[in-house]
């Protein structure tokens, strides 16, 4: 069966190409994977899903002590899943001062303090960029824009085309040990249908209800019904004001 096949450590072609194919980009959309995954294999008749030959690949790591995990992850704005390549030898705030040096970590911590610490009131869960061009005395408005970018292409930092920051993709998977041991819970506000951290968020704007909910996951709620009842208050859901 599979399962013998893979404890018995024979990676096929399928499976090291997976790996190598990760290695390189970190992190696949997962529509992106499958379109890789079909060219990889294209008889699709009694063909493993995805899901499940990551999973064999996963199984096929931990077999060759390779501590590298693939998880799958939700996107906070826009609900489509994502692969992501995980060292799990150590914990990813020790890789990235590999990576980076003690100024430019130090700006990046500054990003997310501000992020979780100071959210926006409309739930954007973005910071502006002007503030953290100044914010490392040692780092002049040119190098903090080179790592700034130098992040956003890491995917630890996503920029809107508005130039706003927000968390990056591999943080949501990688840091998540990092931001439950930084910050308080009630910071760290859960989406009040799936249960999921979010940081983008719609906002119930009930007076006394903090309920925040995934975009994604509001629209799957409301199913494009305009009568759309808060999951936690109840009230009538109202739409965001026009900006």
């Amino acid at each position: 069966g599979r399962s013998r096949t893979m404890a018995e450590g024979r990676f096929t072609d399928v499976h090291r190409a997976l790996v190598q194919l990760f290695l390189s980009r970190k992190v696949l959309d997962e529509k992106d994977a499958e379109a890789i995954y079909d060219q990889l294999a294209p008889e699709k008749a009694g063909r493993a899903s995805l899901s499940d030959i990551l999973g064999e690949v996963n199984e096929g790591l931990r077999s060759a002590c390779a501590k590298l995990e693939m998880r799958c992850a939700v996107s906070d704005s826009t609900g489509a899943s994502y692969w992501v390549m995980v060292s799990t030898a150590d914990d990813a705030v020790s890789r990235l001062a590999t990576q980076y040096s003690p100024h430019e970590l130090k700006l990046f911590k500054a990003i997310i303090d501000k992020i979780i610490e100071e959210p926006d009131p409309e739930g954007s869960g973005e910071v502006g960029t002007s503030w953290a061009l100044n914010f490392v005395p040692e780092l002049s408005g040119t190098k903090a824009e080179q790592a700034i970018d130098t992040l956003v292409a890491d995917m630890w930092l996503s920029k809107s085309r508005e130039g706003k920051l927000s968390i990056g993709r591999r943080s949501y998977v990688e840091l998540r040990s990092y931001l439950t041991d930084t910050f308080r819970p009630e910071q760290l506000p859960q989406c009040a249908l799936c249960k999921e951290l979010v940081l983008k968020a719609a906002m119930c704007r009930h007076e006394g209800c903090t309920a925040r909910l995934h975009h994604h996951c509001l629209q799957r709620w409301s199913r494009g019904s305009s009568n759309v009842k808060c999951p936690a208050c109840k009230a009538l859901w109202a739409p965001a004001p026009p900006v």
